[in-house]
């Protein structure tokens, strides 16, 4: 005989799911616990009608067939008479189902579901960004009972900015266990933050909403650059030597060198340059914006290079910092004070 209170609780849970906005190539075996409850996986064939219905709805460049999903299920094949530079080229079908590239996180949800950026999957979402190469969560969908669920949810403006930065170009991202068991890891720090560190926790939920702007935004950088300062900078005394440039430029090249978990690279990306100078250059280039001027980083920046590359370096900084601010706030009490 069926226990009537067990099952008025089943009624209230069931399986919810959130949609990887990254195409993903995974070695390891699926489904892959990523933290406790909550499962990297192929969607089920309901699960993807939902997705593909949604993606459908996003802005598809004109021409493009229904349904076609860049990266997903089917992939640009550039022109092989096209210069490097050249867009030319033709949307190709991924024709096995099997090499389609769409993922989901899976977990069992209970009514009522909670929505914000405490919720599992706002602090998942948080830790899947600090990763090298962080994962997009973006839509989903929450259990309700018939005839009401599945609930579509969007957390945010940050599906719709991926999707318009990634509407030619969608890349694969090859992801290995190693790496996807670092989230776990994190959203532990991320939990224990919540009551132990909320400074910290707050601002590593405000980098993860930066990515609700748009990807090449200058607000981008104006954004790393607030988390940095109120990780790591106090309030200047009335002299050069405690500006707030001096305290970025000699804290970071320090923190790089002896505390960062994972290599930060300033010589690479700009070409043996000095990392004082990097980082002077990158808050300079910081001042300029928000004075409200439009600066050229190529012609008036140079040791930048480009935009595309200070922002790459700038977020893979902030990443870090917040990671050391995580797992060490007295370290970060201290760095503060100097």
């Amino acid at each position: 005989m069926t226990n009537p209170a067990r099952a008025v609780e089943t009624e209230k849970e069931g399986d919810c799911f959130f949609f990887i906005l990254n195409p993903l190539t995974f070695n390891g075996t699926i489904p892959f616990e990523m933290i406790p409850g909550c499962f990297l996986q192929k969607p089920n064939r309901d699960q993807l009608l939902l997705i593909q219905e949604r993606l459908d709805g996003f802005r598809i460049p004109g021409g493009w067939p229904k349904s076609f999903h860049l990266g997903y299920n089917s992939q640009w094949v550039p022109h092989p008479t096209a210069k490097p530079e050249s867009k030319a080229g033709r949307l190709e079908a991924i024709h096995d189902p099997k090499d389609w590239r769409y993922w989901i996180v899976r977990y069992v949800g209970k009514l009522p579901h909670k929505r914000d950026e405490n919720s599992i999957i706002g602090k998942l979402r948080c830790a899947a960004d600090l990763i090298q190469n962080d994962l997009d969560i973006g839509f989903g969908f929450l259990y309700a009972p018939p005839p009401y669920g599945p609930m579509f949810f969007l957390t945010d403006n940050a599906t719709f900015t991926y999707v318009t930065e990634h509407q030619l170009q969608n890349d694969q991202l090859e992801m290995t266990p190693a790496e996807l068991g670092q989230i776990g890891t994190i959203f532990s720090l991320v939990e224990a933050a919540e009551k132990q560190n909320p400074k910290t926790y707050k601002l590593a939920q405000q980098f993860a909403s930066l990515k609700s702007l748009p990807r090449k935004s200058d607000m981008q950088v104006l954004g790393y650059f607030s988390i940095l300062e109120a990780l790591f900078t106090h309030k200047p005394k009335l002299n050069e030597a405690d500006s707030l440039t001096h305290q970025i430029r000699t804290k970071m090249p320090m923190l790089s060198a002896r505390f960062f978990g994972r290599q930060l690279d300033h010589t690479g990306p700009f070409r043996n340059t000095p990392p004082e100078t990097i980082w002077k250059t990158l808050y300079d280039y910081r001042s300029k914006l928000a004075h409200g001027d439009q600066p050229d980083i190529k012609a008036d920046f140079q040791p930048l290079r480009d935009f595309p590359t200070a922002v790459r370096f700038l977020k893979e900084a902030v990443k870090l910092s917040l990671l050391l601010g995580l797992k060490d706030p007295e370290l970060l009490e201290y760095l503060k004070k100097i």
